[in-house]
C-alpha cells in the first residue's frame, strides 16, 4: 500500500465536513502531506523517501496557487513550518535531479547537505607550555644563527611559520620576543646542554 492510500484510509486525517461537500484538491493534498509528515517523524532514517513525496506534493500545491499564496497555505493547512516545507521540496528536487546521489544519502539531513561545502571544525588551541616556548626560542636562534647551514635555517624558518599558522595572533609565541625569553633564562645559550 502506498503512503497516499494509507493517508486516506484513516478517517482522523480528514477534516470534518458535511457529507455532500467534496474536498478541494489542495485540501486533499494537505491531508496527505500532514499524514506523511507524521510518518517522517516516526520513521527516522527511512524518511527521505517520504520527505521527497511530501516535497513533490508541495511543489504541485505551489504550482496551483497564485504568487504569494503558498506560504500562507502552509501556515493554514500544514503541521510544520514554512522552512520545513521548503526542505521537503529541496529533498524532492534532489531526488529528481540525481536519483543515484539521492540513494547514496542515509538521511534527510544528508540530502539537504548535497552541494554545500562542509564547515571546517574550529581548530583546537591550547595555551603554550614552557617546553613550547623553549622550542620556539631554539628555532628562532637557529633561524638567525649565521653559523648554521642554509638548510638548517630554512627548516627552522618553516617550522616557525607552521607554528604561527596554527596559532596566529592568539599565540604566546607571537608576543614573546627573544629579550623576554633571555630575561627568564630560556634563550639558546642558557639552555644549551640542558634537556627540558
Amino acid at each position: 500500500m502506498n503512503h497516499t492510500a494509507a493517508a486516506f484510509e484513516t478517517t482522523q486525517d480528514f477534516p470534518q465536513c458535511a457529507p455532500n461537500v467534496a474536498l478541494t484538491e489542495t485540501a486533499r493534498l494537505a491531508v496527505s502531506v500532514n499524514s506523511k509528515h507524521r510518518e517522517v517523524q516516526r520513521l527516522g532514517r527511512t524518511a527521505k523517501e517520504i520527505a521527497a513525496e511530501i516535497g513533490e506534493e508541495l511543489i504541485k500545491v505551489k504550482a496551483e496557487l497564485k504568487h504569494g499564496e503558498f506560504i500562507p497555505w502552509i501556515a493554514e493547512h500544514c503541521m510544520f513550518t514554512r522552512k520545513r516545507g521548503h526542505e521537503y521540496m529541496k529533498v524532492a528536487e534532489a531526488k529528481c535531479n540525481s536519483r543515484v546521489t539521492f540513494d547514496r544519502c542515509d538521511s534527510i539531513r544528508e540530502v539537504l547537505a548535497l552541494g554545500k561545502t562542509p564547515k571546517e571544525p574550529p581548530q583546537q588551541t591550547r595555551p603554550a607550555t614552557l617546553d613550547d616556548l623553549r622550542k620556539v626560542e631554539r628555532l628562532r636562534a637557529l633561524r638567525d644563527d649565521p653559523a648554521a647551514s642554509e638548510g638548517e635555517r630554512e627548516n627552522a624558518k618553516a617550522k616557525l611559520e607552521e607554528i604561527e599558522k596554527v596559532e596566529p595572533e592568539s599565540s604566546l609565541f607571537a608576543h614573546i620576543g627573544a629579550s623576554e625569553l633571555n630575561s627568564c633564562g630560556l634563550c639558546h645559550e642558557h639552555t644549551e646542554g640542558k634537556r627540558p
